[in-house]
């Protein structure tokens, strides 16, 4: 059975202060993530009122994971090999979200397409910033005007850590462009949140199991 809502983990003897900590940030990259749709949405003309009722919570299903590197022995199989030949930790993709707002550590690791000309990119590491992937949730509200991103992270043998935060809607937000482009036809089957980021997240390995 697929589980779309997840189950809060931490580590074992871990903290109530590093408890609050993490759900802290959870708390204000929520407002930041609801700052930068609101934001889009009001570049395109359209009401926030339906955004801002679109990834409310506490019922959205955003969420924050901590992805843990492990340190790799060099001979050990990567998830995927890119087409230039060198090992990747994390498969070519698109998120299915809206957004994803990513911190990553001073290793990076990440590496962005270009649209236009398909090369590569390093996303450098700025301990004062955030990594802002736009989603293919938001490519399908926007009818194509805003493109999701693609993106992969480059296999590296020392520990290392990574904290995306994925910018859901509420199971019940029709992923509707008509929102912002009334006058124009869809361009992709309109769909309630939760149908669409089910079926979107089976197409990930991690998904790909019995639950």
């Amino acid at each position: 059975m697929f589980h779309l809502y997840e189950e809060n983990v931490f580590p074992i003897g871990f903290s109530e202060a590093g408890i609050k900590s993490i759900q802290d940030y959870y708390d204000h990259l929520h407002d930041l993530a609801l700052a930068l749709v609101r934001l889009i949405f009001e570049c395109f003309g359209g009401d926030l009122a339906v955004i801002e009722r679109g990834i409310e919570r506490p019922n959205c299903l955003a969420t924050l994971r901590i992805n843990y590197y492990p340190e790799h022995a060099e001979d050990e199989e990567a998830i995927e090999t890119s087409p230039e030949g060198f090992k990747l930790a994390c498969e070519t993709h698109r998120d299915g979200a809206l957004l994803t707002v990513l911190y990553q550590d001073k290793l990076g690791g990440l590496q962005v397409q270009s649209p236009h000309d398909l090369t590569w990119h390093d996303v450098p590491f700025n301990p004062n910033a955030f990594v802002v992937n736009t989603g293919v949730g938001l490519q399908r509200l926007t009818n194509d005007h805003w493109k999701a991103t693609n993106h992969r992270v480059v296999f590296n043998r020392v520990e290392r850590i990574s904290l995306p935060f994925f910018t859901e809607g509420t199971w019940d937000f029709p992923i509707d462009p008509r929102y912002l482009f009334p006058n124009e036809e869809p361009k992709y089957q309109v769909q309630l949140y939760g149908d669409y980021i089910t079926n979107s997240n089976k197409s990930f390995k991690e998904y790909q199991r019995d639950c």
